[in-house]
């Protein structure tokens, strides 16, 4: 079944509002984060969010998600996950990783 845009940027719509938020940035973290397991979660038909990266990668190709678009998924998780967990600085444009997020879930 082929999900509309909008079903799937609402999950996201959290962490576009945290956008905004100045000197917040692990907030927006976190936000990307939980609508990016929100999305999977329906997606994939049952709870991810402790689910380990192996389990989830075989669940995603269960659905045929390609390595190159489960690869990059990954990558957009531990992005959100060091945005989210540390005090370090990321280096890329949030505005730019949320839309990443949208299109690479569009393709999901």
């Amino acid at each position: 079944t082929t999900r509309p845009l909008l079903r799937r940027s609402g999950f996201l719509a959290p962490a576009t509002a945290g956008l905004e938020e100045e000197g917040n940035d692990s907030h927006f973290y976190t936000l990307l984060r939980k609508g990016i397991y929100d999305y999977l979660a329906q997606f994939l038909q049952q709870p991810v969010s402790s689910t380990n990266k192996q389990t989830l990668q075989a669940l995603l190709y269960a659905r045929q998600v390609t390595p190159g678009q489960a690869a990059k998924l990954f990558t957009i998780i531990e992005q959100c996950e060091h945005g989210a967990f540390t005090l370090a600085t990321l280096q890329h444009n949030k505005e730019q990783l949320l839309q990443e997020t949208l299109l690479l879930l569009k393709e999901l």
